[in-house]
């Protein structure tokens, strides 16, 4: 394959790949940062010992901006006056262009420029080693289900760092929120992620790879399983239905006409006269008012439209056999307290009464009848009374008779106001009081003591985002009050922290939801109550789920020390501006 350009050889360029696919039998011409020279007639050759054919394309690139206009605003003339006029500018013969004369003399600068000290050393230009691209680990084909995210990758080096292309079906990919492309430089990992596949996404990808003349390229089938389809299909043919169908007659010519159809539904109507026990327009009127309950029909007349069924007995038609009922289980005397339960069975019959009394006490009978016969069967529940509450008095009334106040009327003072002069002789009262022989002890204080811990806490290693939980075993009376730190810092209650103190168990929880990496630290615990206090710590440690980003220098900074300039101490304060060189 030879590739010109207008005419001539396409001379070698970094920004210029070619390259010839075997499989796909494709060559490809690929120009990188396209710039308006880059616009001619491309010609590809293609010869064997067989013969050659060619072909030809034009590529014209149009550019992205305007061309600048670089004529002055102000003619140079204008700024003669303001030039110097200890020396002579040169006479340059007027040719067009730009003016790179200098408008300053830069010999009067000279007497304030410092001589710079040269390093002893000479640093040789650093070499930079091109390693052609390659591909260590190629495409794998996947096969997912629909809806999920996809991800193909390979392994590539090279230097500089190569330019990637993805094909799929040997076109190039569309772009869409979709397909994300990364290149990780420290583990030389290329991915494509593709998320939420669909089977529109089957195909073959390719992955060309290039930094220099050569393309190299990688190629993997993605396979997307679409969700299964519901089976619609018939479980039995629709031919076996058809001899069920009735054989379909001729169907009669209806005639359509006009207005309502005032035709009864009933071929004959005049069957039904019978019921008619008492025409309306002949009804009786009732003497003593209100609503006549008289039926208007005679049901004995119904039996005249039974129609005695002669139609033969179809074969899945069941006789039903008349059987006379039978008391499988009688019922069984039961005997029960009163407000308890009771249940009464026969087989699958119950009767339950709750709550049951002494007036439920009696004969209760079940009865079973049908066309051919009825069966009784009974029991006698006998409910027992509880002990009733004694109403008896426990002391006499005529003790309390002595108590009272004698019959003879009060006297009653002349001084208005309420009478505030008891019933009752309170000095009576003292016979019927009880003297304690024994003086009633005093309630001890309960017994205190310090909080101790049982069981400490553990160390936890944990994982990012997944809950955390510390506990530990606390005794103390009366009961401990708690204080969390996290790092010598008190812990405030958050969303994501929550502690609780189980009294059966005496343990004491923290919880952290959603653990974070800056939740690693050395968590202690405080427990105190008046008698003294206890505490316990551990240390908790988060792993993160993300790799960790390598932040280490790809140069050591050792290497640019002898690039920075020695620093020169002055003895001496001179005062002024320091006129000496940054360089």
């Amino acid at each position: 394959l030879t590739w010109l350009k207008d005419s001539a050889e396409l001379p070698a360029s970094t920004r210029v790949t070619t390259n010839y696919d075997i499989p796909s039998k494709t060559a490809w011409i690929r120009i990188d940062s396209a710039r308006p020279d880059d616009t001619a007639v491309y010609t590809l050759i293609a010869h064997n010992p067989a013969g050659e054919v060619r072909s030809d394309a034009r590529l014209n690139v149009v550019p992205s901006m305007t061309p600048i206009d670089d004529t002055a605003f102000v003619p140079a003339e204008a700024f003669a006056k303001i030039e110097r006029a200890t020396a002579q500018r040169p006479k340059i013969p007027e040719t067009t262009g730009v003016d790179d004369t200098s408008f300053v003399n830069a010999e009067l600068f000279q007497q304030f420029e410092v001589s710079l000290k040269r390093p002893a050393e000479k640093f040789t230009d650093e070499v930079v080693i091109q390693i052609p691209a390659r591909i260590v680990a190629p495409l794998k084909s996947i096969q997912a289900p629909d809806s999920v995210t996809v991800v193909l990758e390979a392994i590539v080096e090279g230097s500089p760092i190569p330019t990637f292309t993805w094909l799929k079906d040997q076109l190039p990919l569309s772009e869409s929120n979709r397909f994300v492309t990364n290149y990780d430089l420290p583990s030389k990992r290329v991915t494509l992620t593709i998320k939420d596949v669909r089977e529109s996404d089957t195909g073959i990808y390719t992955l060309l790879v290039s930094n220099g003349p050569q393309l190299h390229h990688s190629s993997a089938t993605l396979h997307i399983i679409g969700a299964p389809s519901i089976d619609q299909s018939s479980f039995i043919p629709m031919d076996v239905f058809k001899q069920l169908e009735h054989p379909q007659t001729q169907q009669r010519q209806i005639i359509v006409q006009a207005g309502v159809d005032l035709t009864s539904y009933v071929s004959q109507p005049d069957r039904f006269a019978v019921f008619d026990q008492i025409q309306p327009h002949k009804r009786p009127l009732n003497e003593f008012g209100g609503v006549d309950e008289t039926p208007l029909i005679n049901m004995e007349k119904i039996r005249l439209l039974e129609i005695p069924s002669n139609q033969a007995k179809q074969p899945y038609d069941i006789e039903e056999k008349v059987q006379a009922p039978n008391v499988l289980t009688p019922l069984q005397p039961i005997n029960a307290q009163e407000g308890s339960p009771v249940v009464l069975t026969a087989k699958l019959i119950i009767l339950q009464i709750n709550d049951a009394r002494p007036n439920d006490t009696g004969i209760y009978t079940v009865r079973a009848d049908n066309k051919s016969g009825t069966v009784t069967t009974s029991a006698t529940p006998h409910i027992s009374i509880l002990p009733s509450v004694r109403d008896q008095s426990f002391i006499s009334t005529d003790v309390f008779q002595r108590l009272e106040q004698g019959n003879q009327p009060r006297f009653i003072e002349e001084i208005s106001g309420v009478d505030e002069r008891p019933l009752v002789d309170l000095t009576r009262l003292q016979k019927l009081e009880i003297k304690p022989n024994k003086f009633i002890e005093e309630e001890q204080p309960t017994e205190q003591f310090r909080p101790s811990i049982l069981i400490p806490l553990r160390n936890v290693h944990a994982v990012e985002n997944q809950p955390v939980v510390l506990s530990a075993q606390i005794q103390g009376k009366p009961q401990p009050q708690f204080v969390w730190f996290k790092n010598n810092q008190p812990l405030s209650e958050g969303n994501r922290f929550r502690t609780h103190y189980d009294i059966p168990s005496k343990t004491i929880f923290l919880t952290i939801a959603g653990a974070r990496e800056d939740d690693s630290g050395i968590y202690r615990l405080i427990a105190q109550n008046p008698s003294g206090q206890d505490e316990t710590s551990c240390e908790v440690h988060v792993d993160i789920n993300q790799p960790i980003i390598d932040q280490r220098s790809f140069v050591p900074q050792t290497a640019f020390d002898k690039l920075e300039k020695p620093i020169l101490k002055t003895d001496t304060i001179i005062s002024g501006v320091d006129q000496t060189s940054f360089f």
